[in-house]
Order: C-alpha cells, then structure tokens, then sequence
C-alpha cells in the first residue's frame, strides 16, 4: 500500500475531505457541557447535556420511512426519474429512380 502512488493519492484525498467537513455535533455539544461544569454554570450543562442524550437517541433511531416525507421527483424504486427521450426527427429517404426499379 505504501508505494502504491493510488494508495497514496486516495490517502491524501480523504485526509482533505475529512478536513472540511464540519464538526460532530456531539463533540461540540461534549465541549460545551464540560465548559459549563468547568465555569459551575451547572444549569446550563444540565440543558446541554439533555440536547447531548436527545441527539446521540436521535442519531442512534432515524426516523422510519413511514415517518419520512416521499421524494416527489423519485422515479419507481427511488431512483431518479427517467430522462425524456429525445424527439427523433428521421429523413424521408428517397430512392433514386434506379433503385426503385427503372
């Protein structure tokens, strides 16, 4: 893997997406209640810390399809709808007096 120029080119590019991606809600909201309880507004980390339990439930349960709103513009199986087919304009052929038979 090391000297594979791929491994290392795919390497890199999920380095790069990792850093652009934005952060993980739960370890904002981890921070967050540690600074309350380290600044003793223990009022606050309590909200915090129930946001914390409601997401980390939330993440762990999605909502079901039933529950989830169909996508309008899906086609049969959820994928995409099929693409109009181009209208086909075709060419009268007209044979020459020696082809039809002169």
């Amino acid at each position: 893997m090391r000297s594979s120029n791929e491994a290392r080119i795919l390497l890199d590019m999920l380095k790069q997406i990792r850093s652009q991606l934005p952060a993980d809600p739960r370890d904002i909201l981890r921070k967050r209640v540690a600074e309350a309880v380290k600044a003793e507004k223990y009022e606050e980390a309590a909200s915090l810390r129930d946001q914390l339990g409601a997401l980390v439930k939330a993440m762990a349960n999605p909502a079901s399809k039933a529950t989830r709103e169909p996508d309008q513009a899906a086609g049969p199986g959820g994928w995409p709808p099929a693409m109009p087919k181009p209208a086909v304009k075709r060419e009268s052929k007209k044979r020459s007096g020696k082809e039809a038979g002169d």
